[in-house]
């Protein structure tokens, strides 16, 4: 079951999304002053994708024939 979910993952749409992740935090790094600046938002943005991965492994192991 494992094998046939990582089979059917799109691994370009993922990298394009964790390139777009990186330049939306390398810009709001930039944004909020840089080295030197306030790391709240960036840190807040690093945890909601945190999430988001669990969250997104989550529903993919889920058997929807099951909720069926």
């Amino acid at each position: 079951m494992i094998k046939k979910i990582f089979k059917s993952i799109d691994y370009g749409l993922i990298v394009i999304a964790l390139v777009l992740f990186g330049i939306g935090i390398v810009a709001l790094h930039s944004a909020n002053g840089g080295v030197n600046g306030n790391m709240e938002e960036v840190t807040k943005q690093l945890i909601w994708f945190g999430a988001g991965m669990v969250s997104m492994m989550v529903v993919l192991l889920i058997d929807y024939d099951i909720l069926r």
